[in-house]
């Protein structure tokens, strides 16, 4: 109750509370344990709650959630999503809108623009998600907007995402080709 958000509240945001990170902190690990363990509806429901309270989502929670929602979510809670953040112009939100239009229209023009934007935000994705560029097996410790950590992050999360709908053949028509050779597997 301390946390619940109402409009007319003039309490700071949940984050800057004293009890506020903490309280974050062990609601973000309920949820990964909650997905960790199969009850993936389940951590998709606390992730939402997560960001209800704390829209502002200084742990960035809706990159998490976003992964979650194209693993195991519904169309409609991606669109919601993806509106609710609409500014956003990470390389993780420009790749997921370009994915998610994939996988609902397929290759059109909408889609093929907001790859070319995705593309334009952090040139490390593609070789990444194409195997031109190894991966390494961790998550980075820190993420920095258009280079390579942000890549990783996004790429060992959302390569599934990739697969599982065969987007990386989409990918490869797009992918610029300069400067990266092709090897050829015998």
């Amino acid at each position: 109750r301390v946390f619940a958000a109402e409009a007319d509240d003039h309490r700071p945001p949940v984050w800057y509370h004293p009890l506020g990170r903490p309280y974050m902190n062990a609601r973000f690990l309920l949820a990964d344990t909650l997905w960790s363990i199969g009850d993936r509806r389940a951590a998709i429901e606390e992730a939402q709650a997560m960001l209800a309270i704390n829209p502002g989502d200084n742990q960035g929670m809706r990159y998490v959630l976003m992964e979650w929602l194209m693993r195991a979510g519904s169309l409609a809670e991606i669109d919601a999503l993806l509106a609710a953040y609409a500014d956003e112009a990470s390389a993780v939100w420009r790749f997921s809108a370009a994915l998610h239009r994939f996988r609902t229209h397929g290759s059109d023009a909408a889609s093929n623009k907001l790859l070319r934007a995705a593309m334009a935000s952090n040139k490390h994705v593609v070789p990444m998600l194409l195997g031109r560029t190894e991966l390494p097996t961790e998550q980075p410790m820190t993420v920095g907007y258009g280079d390579e950590s942000e890549a990783v992050s996004y790429v060992l999360a959302a390569l599934p995402s990739w697969f599982e709908c065969g987007a990386i053949s989409w990918l490869e028509e797009h992918a610029p080709t300069s400067g990266a050779r092709r090897t050829k597997r015998r």
